[in-house]
């Protein structure tokens, strides 16, 4: 976990920027058995800036990768945790389709560039799963462009192709 504004590792200022590496960390930390690990996690957790819109992304994976660990993020009892909940549902995150989750991102102008880029792979995957399971892909083939708005994030208007 990174501030922003140093290259140096940060636990103790609440301006905590997630990655790749401090979000796998987490899921394992939510995972294990150690009751421990939950807390340090669920400390770790309160300091995310919730005004970063990757963060929004780290933490939609961690809260997805289960409901046990979604109910483990927060610590509800405390002041700090009721107040980062009510920011970020996790409970409600960790049963949300993807497109309602990028959908109420949008909604809350956090739907950046990044975001978009990091969900990419995971939307053109979630569309042709449908479309595999439909009689249309036997006789079409698709072809994905982003809607203006999201387009316009993107600074682009790359086509996807699906195969099938």
């Amino acid at each position: 976990m990174t501030n922003p504004n140093s290259s140096t590792t940060l636990l103790t200022r609440a301006s905590v920027v997630l990655d790749e590496e401090s979000a796998a960390s987490l899921m394992n930390m939510y995972s294990s058995s150690d009751t421990e690990n939950h807390v340090v996690a669920q400390n770790l957790i309160l300091k995310v800036d919730l005004n970063v819109p990757i963060n929004y992304y780290y933490l939609y994976r961690i809260a997805r990768r289960g409901y046990s660990i979604a109910d483990r993020m927060i610590n509800r009892r405390t002041k700090a945790g009721r107040e980062f909940e009510t920011k970020f549902n996790t409970r409600v995150v960790s049963s949300m389709p993807l497109a309602r989750f990028l959908l109420k991102l949008k909604n809350d102008n956090l739907l950046s560039k990044d975001v978009v880029e990091k969900f990419n792979n995971e939307v053109v995957k979630e569309i042709e799963k449908h479309l595999k399971s439909t009689v249309y892909s036997k006789l079409f083939d698709f072809k994905l462009s982003y809607k203006e708005e999201i387009g316009n994030i993107l600074d682009t208007n790359d086509f996807v192709k699906l195969n099938f």
